[in-house]
Order: structure tokens, then sequence, then C-alpha cells
């Protein structure tokens, strides 16, 4: 997949309401509708939040209760993205980028299909180019695992089956019937990953590690991180 039109970014704060951010990736994605030429990128950290979506095995992957994820002061949401359960809140990037994606198949008599695939994996390809300006070894993608995965080994060609690979960036996506797209990717930056991710299974995942930027000895300011994504994006 090639797009090579710059992004319009927009920093919406932190401590954003989940809801919050859905109105305004909704909003985005009006525009985009209305102008197909046009790109958009919404960063944020979302207020704590645990998203589930429709194909979410709760059953096994959701750890706590609904009322002790409330007691913890975490909200509980069924999301429109693609995956299984997350989380969103302090010390995460989060990324909306808003575009319109080509269907594969041209004949006019047939329904729209985009490659959702292809599109996760230029997601994948993008931030792992924003990130590597911090000179944060081991960043990969992996086929049938999306995200993008840290490893310790030093031969490359070896990364992708790394099964001590530990995950820094959560992705999920959809897409509307007119080829617009939704949701986006989550860096861990700062995150506490023991309060946080205790309540779940991210991403169904149970014996692949999360980790963090400042895991990785990478200590940046969240201003350098938006900087770099905006740049690489841009």
């Amino acid at each position: 997949m090639q797009h090579d039109r710059g992004f319009q970014w927009e920093w919406l704060g932190a401590d954003v309401a989940y809801e919050e951010g859905m109105r305004r990736m909704r909003d985005a994605m009006v525009q985009v509708e209305q102008d197909n030429s046009r790109t958009i990128l919404l960063l944020q950290e979302h207020c704590p939040v645990i998203t589930t979506t429709r194909s979410a095995k709760l059953a096994q992957n959701l750890l706590s209760t609904p009322q002790q994820i409330e007691n913890s002061g975490i909200e509980l949401i069924q999301s429109d993205r693609g995956g299984d359960i997350t989380f969103h809140g302090p010390g995460q990037i989060v990324g909306y980028p808003i575009m319109t994606l080509k269907p594969v198949n041209t004949k006019r008599s047939e329904k729209p299909y985009y490659d959702l695939v292809a599109y996760v994996r230029w997601l994948e390809s993008k931030v792992i180019a924003a990130l590597s300006s911090f000179e944060l070894k081991g960043l990969h993608s992996k086929a049938g695992y999306t995200g993008v995965w840290i490893s310790d080994l030093k031969n490359a060609a070896q990364w992708e089956h790394d099964i001590h690979a530990r995950k820094l960036v959560q992705i999920g996506v959809g897409v509307t019937r007119s080829g617009v797209t939704r949701h986006g990717f989550a860096i861990n930056h700062t995150i506490e990953l023991e309060r946080y991710f205790s309540h779940i299974i991210p991403c169904g995942l149970s014996r692949r590690p999360v980790t963090t930027l400042e895991r990785e000895g990478i200590k940046i300011s969240r201003q350098r991180l938006i900087d770099a994504l905006a740049q690489e994006f841009g």
C-alpha cells in the first residue's frame, strides 16, 4: 500500500474521555467522507478505559469483573474497531489516522472490498519509522500478530519468529463502506502496566508480554513522541 499525502494532524490533549475522542474521530470521518483527498491524524491520551469489540473473547480475556474495573476508576466500553480487548489511558499516545482507502476490486457491480491487512501493515511501518528516530532496536511487525514488537535478538531475520518479543504498540482499525478508516494505534509511552493491564489479557495474547518506551530505556517527553509522529505522518 502506498500513500504519499501528508496528514493534517491535531493534538487533542491528555485526559480525553473515550466518547469525546470518538466524537472527534467521527467528525473527522465526515470531513474525509466529503473530501476524500483529505487525511487527518488525531493524537491524544485517553482517560482510563478498557475497550472491547463484538468479537472479543471476554470470558477469557477480561480478568476482573465490571464492578472491580469501575472501582479502579476505569471505564468499560464496547468499540467498533477490529481486534480484541485493550486498554487506553495516561502514558499512552493514541492516534486515529482518518483517510480513504481505495477498493481492491474495481468492478462497479461488486461490493467494495478494502484490504485492511495491507492498511495495517502500512500503519505498522509508519509507526516503526517514527519510533526508529529514538534509536530503538529490534522494532518489527509480525505476520498474524498485529502491532509493533521489540526483540532482543541481534539477527533481524529472526525477529518475526521471536516468541519472547514484547508488544509496544497496539493496533485496531475499521473501515466504512465508502472506505474511510477509523480508530488506529496506541503507543505505550510511560503507562503503568501493572496498574492497568492487570485487568485484561491485552489483545487476547496471553503469552505475549507488553512493554513501554520507558521500560525499553527510551526516556523521552510526550512532546518528542508527538513530534516524531507528526513528522512521519505529515
